[in-house]
């Protein structure tokens, strides 16, 4: 913590500055919230349901409506309001109205139950024993032929390649990719083959171009910014772009190992004892978990639930994937250890933005 704090105390000019950029950009997302939460009220009143989602589940999501009106969904229009996982927190948070919340990890949803009455799929439904319907994890999106050759890892520690990742203060994808390093670092907690390389996170994404955005539009930007190497990103995010850019542009890459993350969808309770479940939400829920839900994600580039006998996507690789739990004892510790004020991210954050003059 030493060289950290003489990197930060280095550079207090440039953080002033980058504080104040900051705070001019916190009220532009104040001003873009408030128009948010009057359409997301107006389509709620209209008796629509409406579903707070995570950046990567957009074809997910939209799959899954087209496969319930062909059973004939008889509740209405169902909207979907896609950002960044941690950026939805804040929404829920702040209070856009919303009747499922679709986020990419058991902590985001435990973050949104601190303040809001949050329903899990255990509870709505009680045949449900597992609150995910689906499960994913991080990879590399690399250039065509893979040119720098990144493999694994440690590659990313390479001052060569260029790194964009979804910044964690907005993106689960952003957050998982940095869990990744932090467990590659410690040798994923004794798995066979693990290498030890504690200052590994701090490498990567002092270095890394963290984009202040979801998933599918930091995807966006490295479709187009032809100079960077590598996007760490949702498999499901991943394969589907490989899919629609052609293999003449993009490839994705495994690494060895990765952390394997739960989305779970939960319901925004309409009473405070959250004894009140609307049916659209009830039987949105239920869909997620069914057999043809499961279908669904697994067409979309998920890995269905490992129950349900649903096989995953021939493009999919079997590779091994490590609990959270495994490395960081449970998701809720890992957050907080490493996310919340004060916690290891904010450090590296501080050096990061002290060496680059500020965010992207």
């Amino acid at each position: 913590m030493t060289d950290i704090a003489q990197g930060i105390a280095s550079a207090n000019g440039l953080l002033a500055a980058s504080r104040l950029r900051a705070a001019i950009m916190l009220g532009a997302f104040a001003l873009v919230a408030l128009v948010a939460f009057a359409a997301l009220h107006r389509a709620r009143t209209a008796g629509h349901l409406l579903v707070v989602a995570y950046d990567g589940s957009r074809e997910y999501a939209e799959e899954v409506n087209h496969a319930l009106a062909a059973k004939g969904w008889r509740f209405g229009a169902t909207r979907v309001v896609h950002d960044g996982s941690v950026q939805q927190v804040a929404n829920l948070l702040r209070g856009i109205p919303g009747d499922v919340a679709l986020l990419s990890s058991p902590a985001d949803i435990d973050a949104v139950a601190r303040k809001r009455t949050v329903i899990r799929p255990s509870v709505v439904l009680p045949q449900i024993r597992e609150d995910s319907p689906n499960h994913t994890t991080i990879v590399f999106l690399v250039r065509a032929g893979n040119p720098k050759h990144i493999g694994d890892w440690q590659d990313l520690r390479r001052r060569e390649i260029s790194v964009l990742i979804p910044d964690p203060s907005v993106s689960g994808a952003g957050r998982m990719a940095y869990l990744a390093c932090v467990a590659e670092g410690q040798g994923w907690s004794g798995a066979p083959g693990g290498q030890r390389d504690p200052a590994l996170a701090w490498a990567v994404f002092t270095r890394a171009r963290l984009l202040r955005m979801g998933a599918r539009r930091a995807m966006q930007v490295f479709l187009e910014c032809k100079d960077a190497d590598v996007l760490l990103t949702w498999e499901n995010e991943a394969h589907r772009a490989a899919q629609a850019a052609g293999s003449n542009l993009v490839e994705v890459v495994y690494p060895t190992r990765s952390l394997r993350a739960e989305p779970v969808a939960a319901v925004i309770g309409g009473q405070a004892d959250g004894s009140e479940v609307g049916e659209p939400a009830r039987a949105w829920l239920e869909f997620l978990h069914s057999a043809q839900g499961q279908e669904v994600a697994a067409r979309v580039f998920l890995r269905p639930n490992d129950r349900s006998g649903i096989p995953m996507h021939r493009s999919l690789r079997d590779i091994e994937l490590i609990p959270v739990s495994a490395v960081f004892e449970n998701w809720t510790s890992a957050w907080a250890q490493h996310f919340e004020a004060g916690g290891t991210f904010s450090v590296i954050e501080e050096a990061r933005l002290a060496l680059h003059g500020g965010r992207e």
